[in-house]
C-alpha cells in the first residue's frame, strides 16, 4: 500500500515529513553528521525494561515510583562498586611487578609491591626500590619542595592518625616518632577510583608523579578532598611509610603535593570572566604539604597562563563530570 501511495503522489510537491521506504540506508550518515534523531532508539524492544519491571513490582509501593526506581539503580550501583573494589583487592594480591628485575628487590620489597598497593580508591603502582630518609633528603638537598622532610610527615602523620577514620589507632599521649633511618617506598603510579557525577558510576584516573616518563618528567595536576573544601595540587613524591603499632607494621599512603591558589576575581581579565575560566595560581614550592593519598579525588587538566608564569586556567570542558565538579567548587556566580 505505500508504494502504491508514492506512485500515486510522484505529482505532489515533495514532503520531508512523508515516511520514505529508503530512509534506513541514510541513518547512520546522519547520526553521524546531525546526531541522534529525536525519535529513534536503539532499544531492543520492552526486553530492556525487565529490570525497571521488577523494581516497579517488588520494590515499589507503587506510588512516586520514579524516585523509587532511581534509589534501587543507586544501590545496584554501590553494589557493583564494592564487588569491584574486591575485586581489585584480590588482583593487588597477585600483583606482578612487571619490569622491575626482581633480583635487585628485597624480600619485603617484593611482599610490598604485593601486599600494599591498593588503598581503597586509590591503587599505587611502578614501585622504586625502599629509600631511607637520610638518604632521600640528600638526594633532594636543593629541592627546597623537600626542605625539613622528616619533620613536616612526622607532624602530618601525627595528625592524619588521631582521626577516627584512621587505620592506624595512637594511644592517648603517645607521640609518633620518625627515625632518620626509618625507609619508605616511592611509587610513581597512581590509579584513582571516584565516583562520577553524571551517571553515579565508578571511573579511574591514571596519574603519574615521575621525574622520568619517556624522557621528561610529569608531575600530574589532581583535586584533593579536605574537610575545609576541595582544592587543586601538583603531585610532587608519592610514598608509603610503615607506621608500627599493635605488632602489626600498617604502610600509610603519603603523597607532597604543590596546593594551588584562586586568583581574586578583581584580578581576571575580561576575556576570562566573559569564558568562565577560573584562574589559579601556583604557590611556593617550600609551601608544599602532605596530604594522605586517598584524598586524591581525580585528575584534572590545567593550561599554563602565558601572561603569567605561575598562572594557570582550569580546562573543565573535556568531560561532563570535571564540569559539574568545578560548579559545586566554584558555583558560577563565584567565577
Amino acid at each position: 500500500e505505500l508504494d502504491e501511495m508514492i506512485r500515486e503522489g510522484n505529482d505532489l510537491a515533495k514532503n520531508l515529513d512523508f515516511p520514505k521506504l529508503h530512509a534506513h540506508k541514510h541513518v547512520v550518515k546522519h547520526i553521524l553528521e546531525k546526531g541522534v534523531l529525536r525519535h529513534s532508539t536503539t532499544c531492543l524492544f520492552e526486553g530492556r525494561h525487565k529490570s525497571l519491571k521488577k523494581w516497579y513490582q517488588n520494590k515499589t509501593s507503587g506510588k512516586n515510583v520514579d524516585a523509587q526506581i532511581l534509589q534501587n539503580e543507586f544501590y545496584m550501583l554501590v553494589c557493583h562498586t564494592i564487588k569491584n573494589h574486591v575485586k581489585r583487592i584480590k588482583e593487588s594480591n597477585h600483583h606482578d611487578l612487571g619490569s622491575l628485575d626482581r633480583h635487585e628487590l628485597t624480600e619485603d620489597d617484593v611482599k610490598d609491591s604485593k601486599n600494599a598497593t591498593s588503598f581503597g580508591n586509590i591503587q599505587l603502582g611502578a614501585p622504586q626500590m625502599r629509600v631511607s630518609l637520610e638518604e632521600l633528603q640528600f638526594t633532594h638537598l636543593n629541592d627546597v619542595a623537600f626542605c625539613n622532610f622528616r619533620g613536616r610527615l612526622e607532624a602530618a602523620l601525627d595528625e592524619l592518625l588521631r582521626q577516627k577514620d584512621s587505620p592506624v589507632k595512637l594511644l592517648r599521649g603517645f607521640k609518633l616518632t620518625i627515625k632518620p633511618n626509618s625507609y619508605l617506598k616511592e611509587y610513581r603510579f597512581i590509579k584513582a577510583s571516584y565516583e562520577s557525577l553524571v551517571d553515579w558510576r565508578a571511573y579511574t584516573d591514571y596519574l603519574r608523579c615521575n621525574p622520568m616518563f619517556y624522557n621528561r618528567p610529569r608531575y600530574d595536576c589532581v583535586i584533593v578532598h579536605s574537610m575545609d573544601g576541595d582544592y587543586f595540587a601538583r603531585l610532587l613524591f608519592v610514598f608509603t611509610y610503615v607506621v608500627e603499632a599493635d605488632d602489626k607494621d600498617t604502610p600509610i599512603p603519603m603523597a607532597l603535593v604543590q596546593p594551588f591558589t584562586t586568583i581574586k576575581q578583581e584580578n581576571f581579565t575580561k576575556k576570562d570572566i566573559d569564558l568562565g575560566l577560573l584562574q589559579l595560581e601556583e604557590t611556593l614550592q617550600a609551601e608544599s604539604i602532605f596530604i594522605p593519598a586517598r584524598s586524591i579525588v581525580h585528575g584534572v587538566y590545567l593550561v599554563p597562563n602565558n601572561k603569567k608564569e605561575t598562572g594557570w586556567s582550569v580546562l573543565d570542558t573535556l568531560d561532563s563530570d570535571m564540569f559539574l565538579h568545578m560548579h559545586i567548587m566554584y558555583p558560577p556566580s563565584n567565577t
